[in-house]
């Protein structure tokens, strides 16, 4: 995930993958959640990791990709459909999430541009299909630093995002960034910190 113009930035890449984590948990969760003519599922909300929740919706996902693409649960930037097609099937044929959660844990560095694992020739590279901005004249460098998830001297003026007692928080550190924070993105902040999963990698 690199920040194209960025709003806020993470305290640290700990908090990163637990964000991702949670924000991963909380869009299905929404997905579930949702009613509509094709899609109308009882759900008792009780403590559901991540497998669970993929589990639970396995046999509609087809169902969802095309039925609920007018069907916006918390945002009108992401339908139920795009979330939807956050699950694919794996080898074994069953079905998965397309982000490898595996790469936001302790014990793993984060891949930045234009980087690969030792002994490998993968490296991660400007996608020609999905462009930033639909811009392709964005130059080497100014991609390679905003692949910088924390700290960076440009956007120092930025908010942080950081973790408190399970809730999703950010800080200030210019007084007149708080215009540019809209009110919906510290909704579904709150929204997420409501539904939070702890970092424990059996939970995902």
């Amino acid at each position: 995930m690199i920040h194209a113009n960025p709003t806020v930035l993470f305290d640290n890449n700990i908090i990163l993958g637990i964000f991702i984590k949670n924000f991963i948990h909380f869009l299905l969760l929404t997905v579930i959640q949702h009613k509509c003519p094709f899609f109308n599922i009882n759900f008792n909300l009780k403590k559901y990791t991540i497998p669970d929740l993929i589990t639970f919706l396995s046999p509609y996902i087809t169902v969802l990709r095309i039925q609920c693409n007018k069907c916006y649960s918390y945002t009108s930037h992401i339908n139920v459909a795009e979330i939807a097609h956050l699950l694919v099937l794996n080898k074994q044929n069953q079905w998965n999430l397309a982000i490898d959660l595996n790469v936001y844990s302790r014990n793993q560095p984060f891949r930045l541009f234009d980087c690969t694992k030792r002994c490998q020739n993968n490296f991660l590279l400007h996608s020609t299909y999905f462009q930033f901005n639909n811009h392709s004249d964005i130059s080497y460098f100014e991609i390679s630093e905003k692949s910088i998830i924390t700290y960076n001297s440009k956007f120092s003026s930025l908010s942080i995002l950081y973790l408190d007692n399970n809730q999703f928080k950010l800080k200030l550190n210019d007084s007149n960034n708080s215009l540019s924070i809209s009110e919906s993105t510290l909704i579904i902040l709150n929204n997420i910190s409501e539904t939070f999963i702890t970092n424990d990698s059996r939970s995902f």
